[in-house]
């Protein structure tokens, strides 16, 4: 008589895609888009405005808040391909109703700050229509699906948050 086998589920790794990703020929890293928008501006990395940009994105990644570019949006959610407990981010065509958000199309604060960031989305724009794989900001990859033609976007386990159950 045969012995039953024990069926093992499979692991499948989700960040795969952004790890095989980091690794293309056709990336373009977040130093490349930044120091781009920065040398059209006349700017550094050590620049006041770049580091108020900066910090604004880093607040924007530490609270979870809605990042608005030119063409779309960085939203967190949950999405049950990655957990049912943690929030990942999403690309969507607006900004959710329920969370802060982060302007990163443009400004009326200053004239400089505004170009910078209108250069930088364009930066973003070329390459993603070059068919590039585009590092937005760190951790986080766009690119453009050719299967779909759609936005994609792939991102390291660095960014994902475990959600607190409220009590």
């Amino acid at each position: 008589m045969k012995k039953n086998k024990k069926i093992s589920p499979e692991l499948f790794d989700v960040y795969t895609d952004y790890k095989d990703s980091q690794k293309k020929e056709n990336l373009t890293t977040y130093n490349q888009l930044v120091a781009s928008a920065l040398f059209k501006n006349n700017l550094g990395f050590k620049s006041e405005l770049y580091l108020k940009f900066l910090d604004l994105l880093n607040e924007a990644l530490k609270k979870r808040h809605d990042m608005v570019f030119e063409d779309f949006v960085v939203t967190f959610n949950i999405n049950p391909k990655f957990s049912q407990n943690i929030l990942v981010p999403m690309i969507s065509n607006v900004e959710s109703s329920n969370t802060e958000a982060i302007n990163l199309k443009d400004s009326s604060k200053s004239e400089i700050y505004n170009q910078f960031l209108q250069d930088f989305n364009e930066e973003i724009s070329k390459a993603l229509n070059a068919g590039n794989y585009v590092e937005i900001i760190p951790n986080f990859l766009l690119y453009i699906s050719p299967n779909t033609n759609q936005l994609k976007l792939l991102f390291s386990e660095e960014i994902v948050i475990e959600i607190e159950n409220a009590k």
